[in-house]
This record gives structure tokens, sequence and C-alpha cells, in this order.
């Protein structure tokens, strides 16, 4: 299959913006003790850290082409909404920060 799930992990930002309670994917910050392996490791930096997850396979065609063209797709047998696969985050007088990227293999990946 061509579909991939993407998880996220940033650290140093001073807010974040989500939807928490939706279907498409999921989110955890460590100033309100959730947890993540991701977020755990970085617990010792005394920044905030954000991880999240997708919820829901995407199969490229879900991601929009824009950062203002978010909202419902229906393509290629997927369907969701764009806005709650998404998150914003807010640095105040920083000259770097960490991301973390991941799409891991939820089945057999191809090459396998």
């Amino acid at each position: 299959s061509d579909a991939v799930r993407e998880e996220y992990g940033v650290t140093g930002f001073i807010n974040a913006t989500y939807d928490p309670a939706n279907a498409e994917a999921s989110y955890y910050e460590s100033q309100y003790n959730q947890s993540s392996i991701f977020c755990n490791k970085k617990s010792g930096s005394g920044e905030h850290c954000l991880f999240a997850e997708s919820k829901k396979k995407g199969k490229g065609c879900d991601n929009p082409a824009t950062p203002s063209d978010l909202g419902k797709f229906s393509c290629d047998d997927n369907s969701g909404h764009s806005n709650l696969r998404t998150f914003q985050l807010y640095f105040e007088n920083k000259d770097k920060f960490e991301v973390f990227f991941e799409a891991p293999c939820t089945k057999k990946c191809k090459g396998e």
C-alpha cells in the first residue's frame, strides 16, 4: 500500500494550537503530563514538547498544496478533513528548534 501515517515531534515552542478531540490525529504535550516516547526523551530540556501522530493513513492526495488550502478532501479512496490533521506552533525569541518526523510502516512496506 502507498498509504502512510505520519508522526511529528517538536520542542522549543511557547504555545500550540490544534483540535485535541478529533478522529484524524492525536496530540500529546509535555506540559499537560501526557506521554509520548519523543517527549519523554526530551523531558529534561525544560522546553515544551509536542508529539503529533496521524490516526488515519494518507495517500499523498490529502496533502494541501498551500497552508491556506485546508479543508475536506476525498481522493483515491481516502477522505477526511486536513484541518484536523494540522497543528500550529508559536515561537518567541528562538534561534533554533528541534523537529522530529517519521512515516512508519504500519504493514508491509514496499521493497520488503
